[in-house]
């Protein structure tokens, strides 16, 4: 068919490690879905299985074998630190915040401290936190 001729996206591919849905950190699938949720109230997914919604919003997918694994692009948003590394050498999430002189650093946020998950939704949600709990901006 036509369909299988075209590529898939490296992102959607399933992960050549093998990681399935319990390889991913169950706190941020269950922030994950309870966002979803939240935002999407009527939506059909909210009765789904985890393993059910991660295949349809793409987190997961069948191998070449018949197995449900992760995509490749799981691990990185719902993933541990060290399973992200190994499928991904290079990759970090830092974030430096710098106000005083007198520190290298007043607030810093880094994937590879092994004190939070280090996936990119994490970081994103940490950093969300911090600059709506730092910066009130008041709309006139």
């Amino acid at each position: 068919m036509e369909l299988d001729a075209v590529p898939q996206k490296f992102d959607m591919r399933p992960n050549s490690g093998g990681y399935g849905l319990n390889d991913l950190n169950v706190e941020t699938l269950n922030a994950y879905r309870a966002i979803f949720n939240a935002r999407n109230p009527d939506n059909l997914l909210i009765s789904d299985t985890d393993e059910e919604f991660f295949t349809r919003i793409g987190a997961l997918r069948k191998n070449e074998n018949g197995n449900l694994v992760a995509t490749n692009a799981a691990p990185l948003l719902f993933g541990n630190y060290l399973i992200i590394k190994e499928s991904f050498p290079e990759y970090n999430l830092e974030y430096r915040e710098q106000v005083s002189g007198s520190s290298r650093w007043d607030y810093r946020l880094d994937a590879s401290s092994l004190t939070w998950s280090g996936n990119a939704f994490d970081f994103y949600r940490n950093l969300i936190l911090m600059f709506n709990q730092n910066y009130l901006i008041v709309f006139l």
